[in-house]
């Protein structure tokens, strides 16, 4: 009702909807699940993101070195866009806004094949730690794999070149099946669900029977995976 009534709701042949009208309603909802331990702006928290101290410049501004992702948000989005695409005829428009999903799957596709690969000291660092955990928390590593925590920069690094990776292979993929695709392109979304994700899990599988755990592990609170 919130998105039909929307001031800014074009009502045609098709009903036409800003996505940033959906994207409020679900940063605003899901504004008070982040722990008040998170990156916040005037006392506001930002969520799923992060500063990334390969980012600054001297004299930038604070924001500058933040790394937005909203990942669940983002996911929840491409969720509830298909089914009101399809059942209510409902265009989105500013899609492009959307960026892949910095999540295991997708990012551990990338390090599984070797297209990422962490430095020796951040490995070692990373090993200590899934040690360190193990210790922790009685866990048996079965596989073991470098951890870190969701804030360290080499998950925000990480997370961030899958974005931009993601850009990349859906442009690759189009070029490539140029022919089977008869002038349509495949999206965003359509290669993330039909592709790289599944692509990180059954790579994840092959590599990690025992576990099927991503090449690189977050020790998270639950809300970053």
């Amino acid at each position: 009702d919130h998105l039909l009534s929307h001031p800014s709701t074009q009502a045609s042949s098709m009903l036409i909807v800003p996505l940033p009208v959906l994207w409020n309603v679900l940063m605003n909802g899901l504004a008070p699940i982040w722990p008040p331990s998170r990156t916040a702006l005037n006392g506001v928290s930002l969520g799923d993101a992060w500063p990334c101290q390969a980012m600054p410049n001297p004299g930038a501004a604070s924001w500058e070195s933040i790394l937005p992702f909203h990942k669940l948000t983002q996911w929840l989005t491409y969720s509830l866009m298909q089914p009101m695409q399809s059942l209510l005829n409902m265009h989105f428009a500013g899609t492009e806004l959307l960026t892949g999903l910095p999540e295991y799957r997708n990012g551990g596709l990338f390090v599984d094949l070797g297209v990422l690969n962490l430095k020796k000291d951040d490995m070692e660092r990373g090993l200590q730690n899934y040690a360190d955990y193990c210790r922790r928390t009685g866990h048996n590593g079965v596989e073991v794999a470098p951890m870190f925590e969701p804030s360290d920069d080499v998950v925000v690094e990480w997370r961030g070149a899958t974005v931009g990776l993601l850009d990349l292979l859906c442009a690759e993929v189009n070029k490539h099946l140029k022919n089977e695709l008869a002038g349509n392109e495949m999206t965003l979304p359509q290669l993330l669900e039909a592709g790289s994700w599944k692509g990180g899990r059954e790579i994840a599988e092959i590599n990690r029977p025992n576990t099927k755990e991503p090449p690189i592990l977050i020790d998270s609170d639950g809300t970053v995976f």
